[in-house]
């Protein structure tokens, strides 16, 4: 039973596999990838940007392993909307001057919610529509290109239904495949291992060889290892290499 049947078949009253699981504010500062968007946009920005609500939105999905997605806004958007100024700073959201009585009250407006708060309805459907394949098996196939231009062998050690926003499934399947490539390239190892696993809010990819290695301290600055560090920055993740010589090379990536 996947997340969709599971939480489809508690709503019914049915039978499950076990309670289905979502958490109030799980999209939030806790996640690198929230902070790395929050370091570009304000608040508001995030949610009247449909695309960047979906990411946020979806990202603890992946992260967390939850059942469930709670789509990035504010119930205050909808004050906004009824003709109120609203901030939201860091400190949290700060509505215009407001009076609580019948000539206040009065002077809130109805409104079109298609028109002025439109954007939740689009960052809904931008989250909900089907991709076209799993992560992982969009990973394995661009690492497996790289494994048979270069004839080695790759082996995989991954999970199932990992769910990372555009920007982070990118920056994921390029880190792979720019290990990948320096494993075939430098390492002289006929097989590489690649792995992917959950690490607490976050998904890690491993990419292992038992090749040459090389040492750290002197050429930490090649094979790429720039543009892969930069890559997994860009998204509020971390690179790690740790190599050994003669026994062989890791990079490890969590974003």
């Amino acid at each position: 039973m996947n997340a969709k049947e599971r939480l489809l078949a508690a709503c019914r009253r049915q039978p499950v596999d076990r309670v289905p699981v979502w958490m109030m504010r799980q999209a939030g500062r806790a996640l690198p990838g929230y902070r790395a968007l929050r370091e570009k946009h304000s608040f508001l920005e995030l949610c009247k940007t449909p695309e960047l609500a979906a990411e946020v939105s979806a990202e603890p999905v992946g992260a967390l392993g939850v059942d469930a997605a709670i789509i990035f806004s504010d119930i205050l958007v909808v004050a906004e909307a009824m003709g109120l100024a609203l901030d939201v700073p860091d400190s949290g959201p700060v509505l215009g001057s407001f009076s609580a009585d019948r000539e206040g009250i009065a002077r809130l407006r109805e409104f079109d919610p298609e028109r002025e708060t439109g954007y939740v309805g689009e960052a809904i459907r931008a989250l909900a529509a089907p991709s076209r394949q799993a992560f992982e098996i969009t990973l394995a196939e661009a690492a497996s290109e790289i494994a048979e231009r270069f004839h080695i062998e790759l082996v995989f050690d991954t999970i199932r239904d990992v769910r990372l926003s555009e920007t982070r499934a990118e920056a994921m399947v390029r880190i792979a495949c720019e290990a990948v490539t320096n494993a075939a390239r430098h390492s002289g190892a006929s097989l590489v291992r690649l792995s992917l696993k959950r690490d607490g809010q976050r998904v890690r990819l491993r990419v292992s060889d038992a090749g040459c290695g090389f040492d750290t301290n002197v050429r930490g600055g090649g094979f790429g290892l720039i543009s892969m560090r930069e890559r997994a920055c860009s998204v509020g993740g971390e690179l790690r290499v740790s190599s050994i010589p003669g026994r062989g090379s890791e990079v490890e990536a969590v974003l």
